[in-house]
């Protein structure tokens, strides 16, 4: 059950600041995207075993391959997973800008409907329904 769950999480690969990513080669980038995507899954895939949900959050990459884990707050206890996303997108655009990062992982769990079924597979927050 749980690798259907993780087939059914995005994980948006979004490079920050491309003069950084000139002076490497296409190895190299695909080789640090997969260590920051290796870095994120395993927080999503302790959460949907352990309470068959979670809140969008980001990992992020410096210029020195350093990794950390960033999640967002709106001001409230459930916020809408949209909301937390675009708090997300605008503080990773801020930060590529600044030269702070030079790749990050977008990381939330959807509802899709696989090819060939008719029911959706994997979760979406409690707190609000998929489109």
């Amino acid at each position: 059950m749980l690798s259907r769950l993780l087939k059914s999480i995005i994980a948006l690969l979004l490079m920050g600041n491309t003069s950084m990513c000139a002076q490497k080669d296409s190895q190299g980038q695909k080789e640090e995207l997969e260590k920051l995507l290796s870095a994120a899954m395993p927080f999503a895939e302790q959460m949907l075993k352990t309470h068959g949900e979670f809140y969008p959050y980001w990992s992020t990459m410096d210029s020195r391959g350093k990794i950390t884990q960033v999640g967002g707050y709106t001001g409230t206890e459930h916020p809408k997973s949209t909301e937390l996303i675009d708090l997300l997108k605008a503080a990773f655009r801020s930060d590529a800008k600044a030269g702070k990062i030079a790749a990050c992982a977008l990381v939330y769990d959807i509802r899709t409907v696989p090819p060939g079924k008719k029911e959706q597979t994997g979760l979406a927050p409690k707190n609000e329904t998929s489109s």
